[in-house]
């Protein structure tokens, strides 16, 4: 336990030495960066961590147009990295050390105190506080110039709707952190976490817990369904898909996405078919090391609103 502690405890140490150490790193901007963004404005091409209209992206847009976009911009800049790794792209108002930044948050609409300015990846000289590990950047009050984090936010790596709270407190977070703590890429997912948290503390986007569908064995039947109980029964009166058309939501229920790396930007990569209420059917080809979790009730990827959706946990595989 003892062991367990410390070691979270420097987990959480590092984090917070990773953020105020991006932070303050100069970058050097090359007189020849200029560029221009797909939509035609002219931009520099910069750091991501100076570039929070990148990131206001992922709130404005849902993931998969923000991801296009954003490879987009770093295409320009010819998908180059800076020294500390960050991605290279397109900026139409980077923001820098000295760059008044109280227009350009993370969330716009939400007005931040003229006496700090807040930016997605470091402090601006004018800042009043800055956060170390020895200080509870969660318990600073509006005193201090800093706005208190967004109570909702989106999760950067798949959009899925978070709150922001400390690491500590993000189980889902924090034990993938633990198991691989040199993984860089999920380390720049949690400095973006940060960011759209208002860099406060070691605060990060914290994905919301779905409600387990299947909590006890025993609360579920194991027999096969039957047509009489309503398997494989649609509304539609054509039971085939063609020409090209969308199907209509409803009109499948017992497909199901087989998805793999939660953390990933496509966790999905098979599909299945839901055969009882606790097996899904699918390809052989599809049974990988990382095969997590299925998805039931989604229509379109694109967007969270179109239908509800639930993640259950795969607990057992089997080859046939």
């Amino acid at each position: 336990m003892w062991t367990t502690k410390c070691a979270i405890a420097l987990l959480l140490t590092v984090f917070i030495c990773e953020i105020t150490a991006h932070r303050w790193m100069s970058y050097e901007v090359p007189s020849n960066n200029a560029c221009r963004t797909p939509l035609g404005d002219w931009g520099m091409c910069v750091s991501l961590k100076y570039c929070q209209e990148v990131l206001t992206l992922y709130q404005q847009l849902n993931m998969n147009q923000a991801t296009r976009y954003s490879k987009a911009l770093r295409n320009i800049c010819y998908n180059r990295l800076t020294p500390d790794n960050y991605p290279i792209l397109c900026c139409t108002r980077p923001t820098f050390e000295d760059a008044n930044q109280s227009d350009n948050q993370i969330v716009p609409t939400t007005p931040v105190s003229t006496s700090a300015n807040v930016t997605t990846q470091r402090a601006t000289t004018t800042t009043t506080s800055t956060v170390s590990p020895e200080t509870n950047g969660d318990d600073r009050s509006a005193s201090d110039g800093v706005n208190s984090p967004p109570e909702t936010c989106r999760v950067p790596h798949d959009g899925s709707q978070g709150s922001c709270k400390p690491l500590q407190n993000c189980d889902a977070l924090l034990e993938r952190a633990k198991q691989n703590p040199t993984d860089t890429e999920f380390r720049k997912q949690l400095e973006l976490s940060n960011a759209i948290c208002y860099s406060i503390g070691t605060n990060v986007c914290c994905p919301l817990e779905q409600r387990k569908a299947i909590t006890r064995s025993n609360d579920v039947s194991w027999h096969l369904p039957t047509e009489d109980e309503g398997c494989g029964i649609t509304s539609l009166s054509s039971l085939k898909v063609v020409g090209g058309g969308d199907s209509s939501i409803g009109a499948w229920p017992w497909m199901a996405l087989v998805g793999y790396d939660r953390y990933s930007l496509s966790p999905f990569r098979c599909g299945g078919s839901l055969i009882t209420a606790r097996h899904v059917l699918t390809a052989a080809h599809c049974i990988l090391r990382d095969l997590s979790f299925v998805r039931l009730g989604e229509y379109d990827l694109s967007t969270e609103t179109e239908t509800k959706h639930v993640d259950i946990d795969v607990v057992k595989v089997s080859i046939n």
